[in-house]
């Protein structure tokens, strides 16, 4: 994102606002309040309406303030533990319930997999085959 303002409700609510995140980083967002935090989501996700500014995903502009291409981004996000589904396994909640997945058939031992090498390059050592509902709260919020 680069100097984005959007207002919503007559305010400003992201005011020259920039942010970078490169490939293979993952980032966690702990803001003061919640004041800008759903915008700022819906600018990466869904290029929002712009007042001034651009972003760009992998190098692409997607939106900018001069055009307004209200579409979805291949960008995902999981905000709370509430979105999470407890009596799903850890890789279920990853893979399966995110908007846009297609699959009839479910390969377990396929998602298991998945899960675990992202798990791994990231730190993590999560039993990935425990129901959410089982995990400890501080997993909960780190993993997903």
């Amino acid at each position: 994102m680069e100097r984005v303002t959007c207002i919503g409700q007559g305010q400003k609510l992201l005011n020259n606002f920039n942010f970078q995140l490169f490939g293979g980083e993952i980032m966690g967002l702990v803001p003061l309040d919640s004041y800008g935090l759903d915008e700022f989501i819906d600018c990466v996700a869904n290029n929002r309406q712009l007042l001034y500014g651009r972003v760009y995903i992998r190098e692409k502009l997607v939106n900018t303030y001069a055009v307004h291409p209200r579409m979805k981004n291949n960008v995902y996000s999981i905000l709370k533990d509430e979105n999470l589904i407890q009596g799903l396994l850890a890789a279920d909640n990853v893979f399966l319930i995110r908007e846009g997945y297609k699959g009839f058939f479910i390969n377990d031992s396929i998602i298991q997999k998945q899960l675990k090498r992202l798990f791994q390059e990231v730190g993590m050592d999560i039993n990935t085959k425990k129901k959410v509902k089982h995990e400890k709260t501080a997993h909960r919020y780190h993993s997903f």
